[in-house]
């Protein structure tokens, strides 16, 4: 479909019809999506196209407007790949997506007006990396990577939002998800 769907909930509490939030491109794949943290802003990862949109968020009819349009991959890589997660860190101004198969965390900044630059891509250490999180202080990102059967700990930049592996990892068979509590 390569759309987002939106749900109204009426007043009392039932989902009513559906609308079409925001069409994507053709092929787009939208995986998941996640809002900005105090603006009305939304992110969403597309696991086909292994890209990034970035659009504004109407409180009031549930339409997306897009704004921006990034890929994931560096310009140099021409293997398959597909992206899984996103997390925006807690300030909103750094944006993070998995790409499975080129096996890496995206890293973006991400401006007031919701445009996204790619600051580049970090290693996983690992193998499909399906699900990543961020510490609740946002000083560290882990990754789970399920065909390396391993989670990988970074420590975050929180001036530059660039990642460096710490070395920490913990071997654990196929981790797909991680939260912390």
């Amino acid at each position: 479909m390569d759309k987002i769907l939106a749900y109204p909930i009426t007043s009392d509490g039932k989902l009513g019809k559906e609308h079409t939030a925001l069409q994507l491109d053709p092929g787009d794949g939208p995986r998941h999506l996640i809002f900005h943290p105090t603006k009305n802003k939304v992110f969403i990862i597309n696991e086909l196209y292994s890209s990034v949109v970035s659009a504004d968020v109407d409180t009031k009819t549930g339409i997306f407007t897009k704004i921006d349009k990034k890929s994931t991959l560096p310009e140099s890589y021409d293997g398959a790949s597909f992206c899984a997660d996103i997390h925006l860190s807690n300030d909103g101004k750094f944006l993070y997506a998995s790409n499975r198969g080129h096996n890496s965390i995206a890293v973006f900044s991400v401006s007031d007006d919701g445009q996204m630059s790619l600051l580049g891509t970090e290693s996983v250490q690992g193998d499909w990396p399906r699900n990543f999180t961020l510490s609740p202080d946002n000083n560290f990102l882990l990754v789970a990577n399920r065909k390396s059967e391993n989670i990988t700990v970074f420590k975050r930049d929180a001036t530059s939002g660039l990642l460096s592996f710490t070395g920490n990892e913990i071997k654990l068979p196929q981790p797909v998800f991680l939260k912390f509590r």
